[in-house]
């Protein structure tokens, strides 16, 4: 009886638990267009410390979300926002050399969209 007892409260312990992980779920993770005659481009960086190696990757989508290109490349030694901005710049480029001249960017590191905003041209 007793181990009846203590299984239905870690089970509760659990369930709990879980709740709390849900709860702390952000609550609207969604696409939003660009617009019609538009494409975005979307990018993200990534590091891997214990390595020593970082990535970037994205995706070019038109206003009804069709895969126009994506992408992935291996960066070497980059800071995470170093990769979040050679991630951007490469989405970029290939924008561009597709012949894309309304690009809408879309970045979720705070520093590289700030560093990108404050960027004065020579």
């Amino acid at each position: 009886m007793l181990d009846l007892v203590l299984q239905q409260a870690k089970n509760n312990d659990e369930r709990c638990l879980l709740q709390q992980q849900i709860q702390h779920i952000p609550a609207s993770i969604a696409w939003k267009p660009p617009r019609e005659g538009w494409i975005q481009i979307q990018t993200d960086g990534s590091v891997l410390p214990s390595l020593g190696v970082a990535s970037a990757g994205g995706l070019i989508r038109d206003h009804l979300g069709r895969c126009l290109d994506a992408f992935v490349c291996n960066l070497g030694s980059f800071t995470i926002t170093m990769a979040e901005l050679k991630g951007a710049e490469i989405g970029l480029l290939r924008a561009w050399e597709k012949g894309f001249r309304r690009v809408e960017l879309r970045l979720d590191s705070s520093t590289a969209i700030s560093i990108i905003k404050n960027h004065k041209r020579h």
